[in-house]
């Protein structure tokens, strides 16, 4: 390994490190806290544990000879009675490494305790041993949540991965969504954005249409002045689906990723299928329009056939993958018309913001599993289609209930 791959490798580990270090601080911290602190009052503990053994002693000569004998740092016990005379004394005083305690007992006799003392050392590596002990643990836990958390993280990189290998199949509707996960991770971000940004290149550079992010704003066209400005009615195709937030919890992400390939791949074509052009897909959202830019007969049932039909094939998802209720994923459409400006050389609206808008904000209030429309797009295909009106915040919109059998192609 050379210079620059273990500099490589220390950044990327610098984290692991600095915890690893930070617990070892702590461990040798606590070691020589822990060192001191024995040292200084395991004696005055074990005098009073003798003191308590001998207070009320019926038979000295006995206690004291067991006591010596069992204790290896009790160096002696002399018993003095009142006077100060010696009465008995077993073990022997060399004073050398001991401590002298004085304990009266219950019979006004005195008892002097000699207790060998502890060296720092003597201390320092029990306590080393349990602060490496609950070092590890620490550790372990440490370890082992992040690995847990990893888990997560790897399934944002099977993402990625998926991703390029879409790009290589010469698919370029992988754009990968930014949610907060990713950007609460600066490697992550930056390989997302390094990835959409790639793909942007790609498009651009084979004159393609781009799939854009969930942080689309439709493109503004501002028209050269010796241009012929005209108007045509765009209609909005709005699809989102509910419950995919919960898939990467309940799926792995190989299933997470092919669920939403699947779904993109499905709904873009029946879109195609109906003479229906994407504007953009987002994770839980694709966005179409319809009459644009070639002009279509009937494109508001083009629209309206095409979302039953979405709302079928979704359907049939769940059922196929036998997704119990708190695992399928809903679909509702809104589905809106606006005359828009046009450039007659181009054939690029100049705005299609408020449009989507519009489309968006019926998807929005619209129930699941339903296909809702404004009344401008009911206006158009009243005679061909059975609704049911439901009341918006400050407008009318419709459920459709049943279309007219090849209407769309009428």
């Amino acid at each position: 390994m050379d210079w620059d791959e273990l500099t490589r490798f220390l950044g990327r580990a610098k984290g692991t490190i600095l915890i690893v270090a930070v617990f070892i601080m702590c461990s040798l911290t606590l070691t020589v806290f822990n060192s001191y602190y024995y040292a200084s009052v395991i004696l005055d503990v074990r005098a009073s544990e003798v003191g308590e053994y001998l207070h009320d002693f019926d038979n000295f000569s006995r206690d004291a000879k067991e006591l010596v004998r069992i204790r290896p740092d009790i160096l002696y016990l002399t018993l003095i009675d009142g006077n100060g005379v010696v009465k008995r004394s077993y073990g022997g005083a060399n004073g050398k490494n001991m401590k002298k305690f004085t304990i009266p007992t219950s019979d006004k006799h005195t008892i002097i305790l000699g207790l060998r003392e502890f060296g720092i050392g003597d201390s320092v590596g029990r306590s080393l041993v349990w602060s490496l002990l609950i070092t590890g643990v620490f550790l372990l836990c440490y370890f082992f949540l992040r690995f847990v958390f990893s888990l997560n993280e790897n399934f944002y990189l099977d993402k990625l991965s998926r991703a390029l290998n879409t790009v290589a199949n010469s698919d370029y509707t992988a754009r990968l969504d930014i949610d907060k996960k990713v950007s609460g991770d600066s490697l992550l971000l930056r390989l997302y954005e390094s990835f959409n940004l790639m793909l942007s290149q790609i498009v651009k550079s084979q004159g393609g249409t781009e799939v854009i992010s969930s942080h689309f704003q439709p493109q503004i066209v501002i028209a050269d002045g010796d241009e012929e400005q005209l108007t045509k009615n765009v209609i909005t195709f709005v699809n989102k689906i509910t419950g995919i937030d919960e898939f990467p919890t309940s799926l792995s992400p190989e299933e997470y990723n092919e669920l939403i390939e699947n779904y993109r791949n499905e709904v873009t074509s029946i879109i195609a299928n109906y003479g229906g052009t994407i504007e953009a897909i987002f994770q839980d959202e694709i966005v179409a329009f319809f009459n644009t830019p070639e002009e279509l007969q009937n494109p508001e049932l083009k629209a309206i056939s095409a979302g039953v039909e979405v709302l079928q094939t979704l359907a049939v998802m769940n059922k196929d993958r036998k997704l119990d209720s708190t695992k399928a994923v809903s679909g509702k459409i809104g589905i809106d018309i606006k005359s828009v400006p046009f450039i007659s050389t181009s054939g690029a609206p100049q705005s299609v913001k408020e449009i989507i808008t519009h489309a968006r904000r019926i998807c929005d209030a619209s129930p699941q599993w339903k296909v809702m429309v404004s009344s401008e797009i009911l206006s158009h295909v009243r005679d061909h289609v059975d609704v049911k009106e439901y009341e918006m915040e400050d407008q009318t919109i419709f459920s459709i209930i049943g279309v007219e059998a090849d209407a769309a192609g009428a």
